[in-house]
């Protein structure tokens, strides 16, 4: 009896910290067709995708986050990380959000999608995909650090930016309370 109660407040216990623990985890990617160079290796007419992941909870009131991490693929030229200190942005009162490194030639921000549907976005829920011609901060992406080197682009077309959740369906969540309370089940009939 007491193995059962404790294998169902187990089960509690990890489908609750499931649900908590993931709720805040999201990733912001930014898509386009890119021209430029990175390292010594030149790429024209390339697909560029930037994901950033970051803790909605990090999020400050100016609608900013620094990503635990931002990854950079480049069709051809193969798969990076940025290494300088980085940002993701919502401007509701311009309409965009964006992504960002700290310190460079041109100032910081290197990518700016522009929707009214970022008017009142704040960064913490899926959205998107939403598309946008062509990059407005195409002149500031000169000598971005990654760990292919510095990376420079000279066009940014077709830019996209969605926002993707990463919260566990409540679905799973029920099936692995159901597996747990099956193992209780199992554990008591033993006995």
């Amino acid at each position: 009896m007491r193995v059962c109660r404790f294998l169902f407040l187990l089960t509690l216990l990890v489908t609750l910290a499931t649900a908590v623990g993931s709720a805040s985890s999201i990733q912001y990617i930014f898509t386009g067709t890119v021209s430029g160079i990175v390292g010594t290796t030149t790429f024209s007419d390339a697909s560029l995708t930037l994901t950033a992941v970051a803790d909605t909870s990090a999020i400050t009131g100016s609608y900013v986050v620094a990503p635990t991490s931002a990854t950079i693929v480049i069709s051809g030229v193969g798969s990076m990380t940025v290494t300088g200190t980085d940002y993701v942005f919502a401007n509701n009162a311009a309409n965009k959000v964006g992504y960002g490194v700290q310190g460079l030639i041109h100032c910081c921000d290197i990518i700016q999608v522009v929707d009214p549907a970022f008017g009142a976005y704040d960064l913490s829920t899926a959205i998107g995909p939403i598309g946008n011609p062509s990059n407005l901060s195409i002149t500031d992406w000169v000598d971005a650090p990654t760990s292919m080197g510095l990376m420079t682009l000279r066009t940014y077309t077709n830019s996209t930016f969605q926002a993707v959740t990463t919260v566990p369906e409540p679905a799973s969540l029920l099936l692995l309370g159901v597996g747990l309370s099956g193992i209780a089940v199992k554990l008591r009939r033993r006995r």
